[in-house]
């Protein structure tokens, strides 16, 4: 995930961790709240060959939000924390904060 999000740049120094750290903030926002994924259900191999069955995809807030482990309470705190949320600003600032890392990347010598 860290070469998908921050290429295959080098970073050294406090500046760029914190730069990172923010990215990754913002980035997981993304993902966890807006860009859905298939999980895997089931898979059956057959001789060589193995067949898989994926569920349909949701992101993981909406996993979480069907699931029976969260109290009401945590699930109302979810839901506020996505309401609060416009994707975007949170593309925007992704895409700001790449830029801002990528060009304080070290120059290999």
């Amino acid at each position: 995930m860290v070469r998908r999000i921050a290429g295959y740049y080098r970073f050294e120094g406090e500046d760029a961790r914190t730069v990172m750290a923010e990215l990754y903030e913002h980035y997981n926002k993304l993902v966890n709240f807006f860009f859905p994924s298939m999980k895997i259900i089931a898979k059956e191999r057959i001789d060589a060959k193995v067949i898989k069955k994926y569920d349909e995809a949701k992101t993981p807030y909406r996993r979480l939000m069907k699931s029976k482990d969260l109290s009401p309470a945590e699930k109302e705190e979810l839901r506020r924390s996505k309401d609060s949320l416009d994707l975007q600003l949170l593309l925007e600032k992704t895409q700001q904060l790449q830029h801002k890392l990528i060009s304080m990347a070290v120059q290999p010598s």
